[in-house]
C-alpha cells in the first residue's frame, strides 16, 4: 500500500468523488494539509446534510495509473467559495494500467536532452520503472522548472541493480509534473527495455 505522501499528486489536479456505487462527482485539488485533510472545489452536485459523513471513494490518474482511496466528508464550506474538506486517507491503493507493470525502484541515472540546439546531461532517479518506461525525479533546486518538454526525445543512462555494465535507452517525454521540491517526468521507451524486471 501507498501514502498519498508517496505520490505526486499536484494541485489543480481533477478527483473523481464515488458517493455511491450509481453517482461519481468531479472535484478540483485545491490543497493538501498533510495528516489532517483534503481541500477541493466542492462538486457541483452530490454533497448534501445526509451524506456528510458518508464514506466516499476517490479516484485521480497521475501517469502511472488510477489511484484510489477512501475517505469522508470533515466539512463543506460556502463561503466565499464551495470548498469540501476531506478526511486525509491512511493509505492509497494503485490500479496498473499498463500492460507492463511498473516497479519502484532508486536507481541514479543520467538523462541527455538537448536545449537550444546543446546537447546536456543531467542527473536524476529513476523512482519506477517498467521494460516500456519509467519515472525520474529532479530535485527542484537543481533544475529549470521549464526544461523538459511534452513529446521530446531523451537518451536515458543508468547502471541497474544486478545487471553488468552501464543500460542505455531512448524515450519520449510523456508527462511532466512538478512537486514543491522535485519535478519528475514520465518516459516512454522506444523499445522494450529487457533489462527492466520484472525478470
Amino acid at each position: 500500500m501507498l501514502s498519498l505522501k508517496d505520490i505526486n499528486i499536484n494541485i489543480g489536479t481533477w478527483l473523481y468523488l464515488q458517493f455511491k456505487r450509481d453517482y461519481v462527482s468531479k472535484a478540483l485539488l485545491i490543497g493538501i494539509r498533510p495528516n489532517k485533510y483534503i481541500a477541493t472545489i466542492c462538486p457541483i452536485s452530490g454533497v448534501s446534510d445526509k451524506n456528510q459523513e458518508a464514506q466516499i471513494c476517490v479516484y485521480f490518474h497521475n501517469g502511472a495509473g488510477v489511484y484510489e482511496f477512501n475517505t469522508r466528508v470533515l466539512k463543506q464550506l460556502d463561503d466565499p467559495v464551495e470548498i469540501l474538506l476531506l478526511e486525509y486517507p491512511d493509505q492509497v491503493k494503485i490500479r496498473e494500467q499498463r500492460s507492463y507493470k511498473r516497479i519502484r525502484c532508486l536507481v541514479s541515472a543520467r538523462i541527455q536532452y538537448t536545449i537550444k540546439n546543446r546537447s546536456q546531461i543531467i542527473e536524476g532517479i529513476i523512482k519506477d520503472v517498467s521494460k516500456k518506461g519509467c519515472r525520474i525525479t529532479f530535485p527542484i533546486k537543481k533544475i529549470d522548472k521549464e526544461i523538459f518538454i511534452l513529446n521530446e526525445r531523451i537518451m536515458i543512462t543508468c547502471k541497474f541493480p544486478g545487471i553488468p555494465g552501464e543500460q542505455k535507452i531512448v524515450g519520449v517525454i510523456r508527462n511532466v509534473g512538478k512537486g514543491q521540491n522535485e519535478l519528475a517526468i514520465g518516459i516512454e521507451f522506444d523499445e522494450l527495455a529487457w533489462w527492466a524486471p520484472p525478470y
